[in-house]
This record gives structure tokens, sequence and C-alpha cells, in this order.
């Protein structure tokens, strides 16, 4: 009976051993102790940067690595949208300012329009920012935005930052900007 007992305690005893270890966390060289926080954020919703490629209208793609460490802003839009047509301008302000201090700003188009049709709204509108043509992958990745517009930023570690149904103000997207690009400190600047 002494036996079954202390088999049990021991048994027990490694088990909580064991269990410590796992939630601690071991590093590759055998230390037990926290694990560090991720520099990405890793999860499904959009509390994350979604995990898509989105090519723009140029064929460029923008992969989930090229955006990694940079400040996204991703704007969903369409050309018959009034309150997306009066805040493209100040948007395509933002993005002259901070294209070269390691943001990205992507403008998901939701509508379907010829190539010179898009032309020349950009060009009355002065949209400088790449644009995406929305297809189901992006769509379901940023889970169906309701509203047109609809903005998100995301700061360097790829997480939500910003989540804002409706047309955005220059000073309001400018004030989490300019705290988001203090954190990509050293990082290399975001191509344009």
């Amino acid at each position: 009976m002494k036996a079954i007992i202390g088999a049990t305690v021991v048994a027990c005893g490694a088990l909580i051993v064991f269990l410590l270890v796992q939630m601690a966390g071991v590093d590759e060289n055998g230390n037990v102790g926290v694990k560090k926080a991720e520099a990405t954020c890793t999860g499904k919703s959009l509390e994350c940067l979604p995990q898509v490629d989105m090519v723009d209208v140029q064929g460029q793609v923008f992969t989930p690595d090229l955006l990694k460490g940079s400040v996204v802003v991703i704007n969903f839009w369409a050309t018959w949208c009034k309150p997306c047509l009066s805040e493209i301008p100040a948007l395509a302000k933002v993005y002259d300012e901070y294209k070269g201090r390691g943001v990205h700003m992507l403008g998901i188009m939701t509508d379907d329009v010829e190539l010179e049709t898009l032309e020349s709204f950009q060009k009355r509108t002065g949209m400088n920012f790449p644009v995406i043509r929305v297809d189901d992958e992006v769509n379901a990745a940023f889970e169906y935005p309701a509203a047109l517009p609809t903005t998100y930023v995301y700061g360097p570690d790829g997480r939500l930052e910003l989540s804002k149904r409706g047309a955005i103000r220059e000073a309001e997207l400018e004030a989490v900007l300019d705290r988001l690009v203090a954190k990509v400190g050293a990082a290399q600047p975001a191509q344009p």
C-alpha cells in the first residue's frame, strides 16, 4: 500500500513539474523561463493584420512578409461612395507625408470599374497610394467590412491600432501614425 501511495506522489510531482515547465517555456538551450513576446501578431481575427497576399492594379504583390515591421493602413472604398470621395484627398496627403517613414497605405477598391475609370478617379481625387481590387480572399480576410469607407491601421507588430467605419479625418489618422511610426524605429522605410 505504501508503495502505491509513494508511486502516486512521485507521479503527481512529476506531472506538476512537467506542467510548470510547459507553462514557463524552455528556450533552445534548455533554459526554463518566461517565453519572450512574439514580435508579430499571429491571431486569426482583425486584431492582427490578415495573412493574405494583396495585388495592386499595377501588379505589385503586397505579401505579409513585405508588410511585416511596417505600419499598414488599409482603406476599403468604392468610386461611387461619397464619403470615400471626400476622404481620399486627405489620405493621399497623409500617404505623401508618411510613405518614407515605414508606412504602407493600401486602398481596397470594392467596386469593379475599368482601369481607365479608375485612373480618371485617381487623377480627379489625387489618389496616390496603391489600389487593390477586392477579391473573395481579401474580403474574407478583413471579415467583409459592412460600411464604406472603412479604415484599419496596424502597428509594426501587426496588431490592430485603429478601426474606423466612415470617413477618417486627416488629423485623426496622423495622430495614430505619429505614435506608430515612433515604434518602427530603425526599421527600413516602406517602399511606395
